[in-house]
């Protein structure tokens, strides 16, 4: 249960593939102690799934992993975000001109 709290705890604060590797371990035992029909079991194969999707999104690219992780983290679509970031630093080339 402990090395399953790490690895959320690491996947939630963005450490992607600390996270990931601890999830698959806790996984991994919690197969053997519990069997694969427990509801501990199965929560953990579900995010075990995400975390790898995430892990393979990041391996791409890093800079949209981080974006689409950003706008989630705010609630916000992905699009948005960029958006945001865009007129952001158009404000800074402005107040830079002046």
């Amino acid at each position: 249960m402990a090395i399953m709290r790490a690895g959320v705890t690491h996947w939630h604060a963005g450490q992607i593939e600390v996270g990931h590797e601890l999830i698959c371990k806790a996984y991994g035992i919690l197969l053997i102690t519990h069997g694969p029909n427990h509801p501990i079991t199965q929560d953990l194969e579900s995010m075990r799934r995400q975390t790898e999707m995430e892990l393979k999104m990041f391996k791409q690219n890093e800079e949209v992993y981080r974006t689409m992780r950003e706008a989630a983290l705010k609630k916000q679509p992905a699009k948005a975000m960029a958006e945001n970031t865009s007129t952001e630093e158009k404000t800074e080339d402005v107040s830079r001109k002046q």
